[in-house]
């Protein structure tokens, strides 16, 4: 940071206590409180002074799912006023949109009534009113102007609205009702008394927002009830001219909001508001900034975006309260130069860090956080999750019986429910892994004199020799490519090596031929003339070289030209080195640098990139705007920092004891590195095959010819566990896996993915059969399954790698497992070969003294708070600075931050903990589980547009609360659509979700134009009217077309898309009781359809025309078989993909009464239709036609 505590003591001993103690502001009558920006400046400076860095990082909490349920407990008794308030207005808590619409648009309603008193409409004239809403809410619903809402060839029914005349007649006389005369408009007078149109509704809306949202509250005043829904809600923030109220009960917060020091503290902290969370942008009013070059005497901190997550606060006093502000750093440096680093305030969090592990899903609250805490049986199911032979066999997920009770006698704890998620990077920080230990076992030599153990170290050292280090070089991974792509691999690489030998033969006929490949960016500099050129941009011509040309090129990082002709791409890169040399000789450097760090050079330069990154090009944008800036500021130095990259820098750990050594090898092992995008998408792959090769595995078992030393019946998934003998030994195994005589035994699944290893698996295994005398056996009885002990000599040869080869043993000794199953697989999910390796207990037990002496001599003071091991704080300075996160050393605030945090989580929170989506500070967290209302209006707003025929600003006005009005309508149906009981939805975010896709805001408001205008669904739909005949020439005859009427319950549910998926969600719904009529309509009509299919055309008579095709329901093919009565697309032939399918039947026989039945090709049609299809000809026939069997 720019500054820390003990530098800015000197500026904080100003003789000012609080804000008390700041200028105070000038009053005047019936204006209220405002001030000058020589005042603001003043109170600005003074506020640097008073802000205080909060020290007690050393009470770190941690807290599970405490604003989840915060703010749903908080919601849910708000939601439950509101149906008591419609249980005293309309006699239901759940009522009708009739009745809502009643209540706010109703006859006795204060907006009809203000309408009425101002003469839009009479008293007698509410049909006309609701019929002006309706014609309005069709302008929003369909975000259409009233010219296009009124075409004549506009396909909107308007039955029940307004006439074009009506409608714009009534907009006219609300844009002029109680507005000033033409005439003292442009004298910008207004008559005494006048009070427009908008203000009057305005109060009219806020009476009935105020009786249904406000009034009996808990929180209630009678100042706070009287205040404008609407413009009082945000005066304070748009025009702080009046004075401020009491806002004791009042709960604020603001998402990347700007503020001021006068709004802040003078009346905010004065009125008594509770900022209860948000998040704020740089100011400066706020003591914290990031990603900013300060001046000289700005006195605000500077919070770096690099080194790892960690949070700081600040507090001050303001009005005898306190008020905190918090910066956090995320810890991943963010994509976007500004990203990394977020600002909040709040009087209600920081008096000690708080962090939230926010839930993935909310629903694991209710058995985590429950009344009934779960048994252990039940923490076991929800920890270890069985893995079935078929991955479609959904039955097979649950443990049985037995393989529970066998779990339970395990020596372990579980600490979550999944691997790779943030619990489990947080619980296994401070703590020996496998990781953990085989590096610490590389950095010992086990001969130390302060190690207690050293026969162990000994014997566990003797266990590993002869096994290969792991190769630390990323390898390109496997693709399986189609047989084209191979092909045309292979032409370009057959291309490349001719383009390489006609670059030889260029390379014979240039000036220069020695050695110009070697050729580095130093040397070409180092030329007199070419420096002079570069550094100094002189006009001379230099003659160069293509080759050198593009050597200058690669050093600097650029991609030469992919052109497959020689000549183009020589000409490419010709004239990408000419431009680079008329660029500022201090850019050149950096001229072919990234997206990102160009954009941090224009950052550090005080350059605006706003347009820049607006544009198409945004490289190409910044490197001119950066360019342009240096050739106008010769003096201005770009700050080389600023594009250091992220990639962590190799420790030198030379300096350190090896003492010291140990304790960096342990502590760096906690902060794993963060992977590249390529990296992680292959070790996601990877994880992924571990299920593959592990169900391959159980299915080879299964089979009685496969020769393997023991047989696996079943397998479940493992997560992070604690030994219970030693709770610093933790351990993430693949599987666990049980035996046929019910023991345990532990796997390990390496799934090659690299071309280099899955070659040097090939050959390994092949070794293996060397040694045990089986490379002559022949290809179709070699076996996949050996056999070794871990303490004798081919344990070297069987297990290649030595992080592996540890691996097997830490698992051997936190879970108690005599056997460790190594199974290794390829990139289709197939066992390439398996080693069962056998770990003796005395083996096991030199193994944990190993760990001891690890834990003994690095962890003990963190685990056991035991000082004497503690190393003194030079020491551990030293061991930080060689710890590199984030592109910067760990820094003591962010250390012990993290260990606090671990040690809160890992000794007050309950195990196991549910599976998280993040770990981040709980006043952000908070603010996340309460935000969005405001931007959901707005939102909702903004996708049902209004276009008033008026430009009267009270037309803009007005037409904005009859909008923000039908917001209130659709809201409360959301509420009466809702289940009874809240308690359903795990979160306020679920119901928010439900309600949502139950009720969008555009449903919602054909629901209310339907209700004004009285339509229901109707029973029949209605005849299809005449064809009119066009002037052109006609495609077909009217002639010879036999219409069809169809009479059918239109309930709207008939699915379209995804069909099968959708009737099987209804008939689990229609099972469960939770469907309605309409539903199981859906339900009865697809499953018993009486329906015959059409061949389907186009409107034109063509055969592929519009609407002609669709796809089947049954198999996805496209066909033109459409069933009239189900309203599905059903081949009506045998499709290839329907054959594909296990359970479908290609052929259907007739049983007569004949000696030889009937044969037939079955389609998808026949099997959606074969219930009714075979009732049919029972009754045509009972006698003929027994059975119609598929």
């Amino acid at each position: 940071m720019a500054s820390t505590g003990d530098d800015t003591d000197g500026d904080y001993a100003s003789g000012l206590d609080s804000y008390d103690d700041v200028l105070p502001f000038h009053r005047e009558d019936d204006i209220g409180w405002r001030m000058d920006l020589s005042e603001e400046e003043e109170i600005i400076q003074s506020s640097k002074k008073l802000w205080k860095m909060v020290d007690t990082v050393d009470e770190t909490k941690a807290t599970v799912g405490l604003a989840l349920g915060t703010s749903w407990e908080q919601a849910k008794d708000e939601m439950e006023f509101f149906r008591d308030k419609m249980e005293q207005k309309t006699g239901s808590r759940r009522p009708k949109l009739r009745e809502i619409i009643h209540l706010i648009f109703g006859p006795p309603s204060t907006v009809f009534r203000a309408f009425v008193a101002e003469g839009i409409f009479q008293d007698t004239e509410h049909a006309t009113f609701i019929r002006f809403l309706t014609t309005f809410f069709m302008s929003c619903c369909y975000q259409l102007s009233t010219k296009q809402l009124f075409d004549k060839d506009s396909r909107i029914k308007m039955d029940g609205a307004m006439t074009k005349e009506e409608y714009t007649t009534t907009w006219n006389r609300i844009g002029a009702a109680s507005t000033p005369s033409m005439e003292d408009r442009n004298k910008n007078l207004t008559p005494p008394g006048l009070v427009p149109f908008w203000v009057k509704l305005e109060v009219a809306f806020n009476a009935y927002s105020r009786e249904i949202f406000v009034e009996g509250q808990q929180s209630d005043s009678s100042e706070i009830a009287t205040q404008r829904c609407f413009r009082g809600a945000i005066t304070p923030l748009a025009a702080p001219g009046t004075a401020p109220g009491d806002l004791l009960h009042v709960r604020t917060g603001q998402d990347r909001g700007y503020t001021n020091a006068s709004l802040l503290h003078n009346y905010f902290m004065k009125s008594g508001a509770k900022i209860t969370a948000g998040t704020v942008r740089r100011q400066h009013c706020i003591p914290m900034t990031y990603c900013q070059k300060l001046l000289k005497g700005d006195k605000r901190i500077d919070i770096p975006k690099t080194g790892p997550k960690t949070f700081f606060t600040m507090e001050t006093t303001s009005h005898g309260r306190k008020l905190y502000c918090f910066a956090f750093r995320s810890g991943t440096g963010g994509i976007k130069p500004k990203d990394g680093v977020t600002l909040g305030i709040s009087t209600e969090f920081g008096a000690v860090p708080e962090w939230e592990l926010v839930l993935e899903n909310p629903r694991d609250l209710q058995w985590y956080d429950g009344a009934t805490p779960l048994s252990v049986e039940e923490k076991i199911r929800k920890c270890f999750n069985n893995l079935p032979r078929d991955s479609t066999d959904a039955d097979s997920k649950k443990l049985s019986d037995e393989f529970v009770q066998r779990l339970r006698g395990l020596p372990v704890t579980a600490l979550n429910t999944t691997q790779g998620t943030p619990e489990w990077f947080l619980l296994r920080r401070f703590s020996l892994t496998s990781s953990t230990t085989d590096r610490a076992i590389a950095v010992c030599t086990g001969e130390e004199d302060w190690l207690e153990h050293p026969d162990s170290w000994k014997t566990i050292k003797d266990c590993l020799a002869g096994i290969q280090e792991p190769q630390e070089e990323p390898e390109v991974p496997i693709l399986q490519l189609p047989p084209h792509v191979q092909e045309a691999d292979e032409e370009k690489e057959e291309e490349k090596v001719e383009q390489e030998e006609a670059k030889e033969e260029a390379k014979e006929e240039e000036p220069v031929a020695v050695a110009v490949e070697e050729v580095t960016l130093e040397t070409l500099l180092s030329d007199a003339t070419l420096a002079a050129k570069i550094n100094n941009d002189e006009e001379d011509e230099v003659v160069m070289t293509v080759v050198e040309m593009q050597s200058v090129l690669r050093e600097l990082g650029h991609d030469l030209s992919k052109a497959k002709d020689l000549v183009r791409k020589e000409a490419a890169d010709r004239k990408t080195f000419e431009a680079w040399l008329t660029v500022s000789h201090k850019l050149k450097k950096y001229w072919f640098k990234k997206l990102s760090d160009l954009t941090r050079i224009a950052e550090g330069l005080e350059i605006d990139t706003t347009v820049a990154l607006a544009s198409r090009n945004k490289r190409d944008a910044i490197r001119k705007a950066i360019n342009e800036h240096l050739l106008a500021n010769p003096d201005a130095v770009i700050d080389v920092e600023e594009v250091v990259p992220r990639a962590r820098q190799k420790a030198d750990t030379s300096k350190l004891s090896d003492k010291l050594k140990l304790q960096h090898s342990v502590i760096r092992a906690g902060y794993l590195e963060p992977l590249s995008a390529v990296a992680t998408k292959y070790t996601r792959r990877g994880h992924q095959l571990e299920c593959h090769i592990m169900r391959d595995c159980l299915k080879e078992h299964a089979v009685d010819a496969t020769e393997s030393p023991l047989k696996l019946t079943a397998a479940c998934s493992a997560p992070l566990v604690m030994s219970r003998s030693h709770n610093f030994a933790r351990d993430s195994i693949d599987f666990i896996a049980m035996v046929a005589d019910g023991t345990l035994i532990g796997v390990e699944i390496k799934a090659r993915l690299g071309k280099k290893k899955d070659q040097q698996e090939t050959q390994h295994v092949d070794q293996i059969r060397r040694l045990l005398g089986q490379d002559r056996t022949p290809r179709q009885r070699r076996v996949k399954y050996f056999e070794v002990d871990a303490s004798s000599a081919e344990y070297a040869t069987m297990v290649g790698n030595k992080h592996e080869a540890v691996q097997v043993l830490h698992h051997a000794f936190v879970y108690g497992f005599d056997c460790i199953l190594l199974l290794v697989g390829d990139t289709c999910g197939e066992v390439m070969y398996g080693v069962f390796i056998t770990v003796s207990a005395a083996l096991r037990e030199a193994y944990g003294h190993v760990l001891s002496d690890i834990y003994n001599n690095t962890l003990s003071w963190i685990h056991d708070r035991n000082e004497e091991t503690k190393p003194i704080d030079e020491q551990l300075k030293a061991v930080l600075d060689q710890i590199v996160v984030n592109a910067a050393a760990i820094d003591n605030h962010s250390f012990r931050m993290d260990l606090a945090l671990w040690r809160d989580v890992d000794r007050n929170i309950d195990k196991p903990i549910p599976r998280l989506a993040r770990v981040i500070p709980l006043v952000f967290s908070f603010w996340n589980a309460i935000k969005g209302g405001s931007d959901a209006t707005t939102n909702l707003l903004w996708h049902c547009n209004y276009s008033v025929p008026s430009k009267e600003n009270q037309s803009i006005a007005v037409a904005r609360m009859l909008s923000l009005s039908a917001v209130h309508v659709h809201r409360l149906l959301q509420l009466s659509t809702a289940k009874e009981d809240l308690s359903f939805y795990p979160s306020l975010k679920r119901y928010r979700d439900s309600a949502s896709e139950r009720r969008p805001f555009k449903k919602s408001l054909n629901m209310m134009i339907g209700e004004m205008t009285n339509k229901r669904a109707r029973a029949v739909s209605p005849q299809t009217p005449p064809r009119e005949q066009g002037t052109g020439r006609a495609t077909r005859s009217q002639a010879n077309i036999q219409r069809l009427d169809l009479p059918m319950l239109a309930t709207g549910r008939t699915p379209h898309r995804n069909v099968a998926a959708k009737i099987i969600k209804f008939e689990q719904e229609q099972a469960s009781g939770k469907i309605d009529a309409k539903s199981s309509v859906v339900v009865d009509r697809t499953r018993n359809c009486p329906g015959f299919p059409i061949f389907r055309v186009g409107a034109d008579g063509s055969i592929n025309g519009s609407g002609s095709r669709g796809r089947c329901a049954h198999c996805g093919c496209q066909t033109h078989c459409w069933c009239l009565h189900c309203k599905r697309w059903l081949c009506d032939g045998l499709s290839k993909k329907a054959e594909q399918q296990t359970d479908f039947k290609p052929h259907i026989v007739v049983n007569a009464d004949s000696d030889k039945p009937l044969y037939g090709q079955s389609s998808c049609f026949f099997v959606h239709h074969y219930g009714n299809q075979q009732k049919a000809l029972e009754r045509f026939s009972a006698d003929a036609m027994k059975k119609l069997a598929p």
